[in-house]
């Protein structure tokens, strides 16, 4: 079905062509003679090179011409309502002027060697009238042309990028799930105190001790226990978190108060979690604590509204008292004396 033109409805968007120009075999020479057989209006025969379409005059080019290189067909077909020099310097085509035809003939000739070294070339065989105007066209030809490549590039580039963020998610996820199984059989305890002996087997056995008289942990449900970290001899006050690996899980939700904390004499006993973990609760805590802050904030207001209207009921009864009283007061002595 033919597709109508609706006044003041844009026309729709079109898609680029890009055709590839036959192997050196199918060429006789480096000329394209026939006008059907052009690929670039440069007239140079490139083997197996991609050409667009300008979607104003259908004419294809050279991707090297016109500042293209780099893109294959797959991001050409990106491209939409792409122009080429001469639909872009001189858009009129029905104006026939003197300029016109001389910037067509030099961006002819120069269209190879679409560098900056065109304005320059550009300016010496134009009138000093036309160099302004020629000069900013050739700019912004240049510019749109970089943009379109760019945007073309960064969505290249951002599906790329995605596949990299998903793999690292992945990635992520297993380095998680390896240290959750590593410490699920572990209880940590923070700030205790680290033993002054400077034999670090010493030192083990003041923390075995420390756990089961303080901590009231039995034998038959610790294996060992260790400090996490290193001793930083610079800091003597620094205080290395106690990891005490357990037997079974079912020791570890006892001792941990199924992951809530369990408070022996000032100590906290809570389970070992990975890093995911802990900023998980601490989230959770975060969030919670700002529900409890906005919960108390709610009945503060309803309670100072409360008190409020309270006191509006108040003065407005005592105020009907008064009037009531003064309304008696009057009519006591309108009365007539007997």
């Amino acid at each position: 079905m033919e597709e109508k033109n609706v006044p003041g409805r844009a026309s729709k968007r079109k898609k680029c062509g890009v055709k590839t120009s036959p192997p050196k075999d199918d060429q006789t020479d480096n000329t394209v003679s026939k006008p059907e057989e052009k690929y670039c209006q440069c007239e140079d025969y490139i083997p197996e090179h991609l050409s667009v379409e300008c979607e104003s005059c259908e004419l294809f080019w050279h991707l090297s011409c016109v500042g293209l290189t780099g893109l294959n067909e797959e991001m050409l077909g990106l491209l939409i309502n792409w122009k080429c020099p001469y639909c872009f310097v001189v858009p009129n085509t029905s104006t026939d002027t003197v300029e016109n035809r001389a910037i067509r003939a030099i961006l002819k000739e120069e269209i190879k060697l679409f560098t900056p070294a065109l304005t320059n070339s550009l300016k010496i065989a134009l009138k000093e009238n036309a160099e302004k105007t020629v000069d900013k066209a050739v700019r912004l030809y240049s510019d749109v042309t970089a943009k379109s490549q760019k945007k073309v590039l960064d969505d290249m580039s951002r599906e790329q990028a995605s596949e990299t963020v998903i793999s690292k998610v992945q990635m992520n996820m297993h380095t998680d799930t390896f240290e959750r199984n590593k410490r699920k059989l572990n209880l940590c305890v923070l700030k205790v105190p680290e033993s002054k002996k400077s034999n670090s087997k010493q030192r083990q056995e003041d923390d075995t001790k420390f756990c089961k008289e303080t901590l009231k942990i039995k034998d038959d449900d610790m294996i060992s226990c260790h400090r996490s970290g290193k001793l930083n001899p610079d800091k003597p006050d620094h205080r290395r978190p106690l990891i005490i690996q357990t037997r079974d899980e079912e020791s570890v939700n006892f001792y941990s108060d199924y992951g809530k904390g369990w408070k022996e004499s000032t100590y906290w006993i809570n389970m070992d979690l990975c890093k995911a973990d802990r900023d998980i609760r601490f989230l959770a805590r975060k969030e919670r604590k700002k529900r409890q802050e906005v919960a108390k904030k709610k009945e503060t207001e309803k309670t100072e509204k409360e008190a409020k209207e309270r006191e509006t009921k108040k003065t407005k009864e005592e105020a009907e008292i008064i009037e009531t009283e003064k309304t008696e007061d009057e009519a006591e002595a309108t009365k007539p004396c007997p």
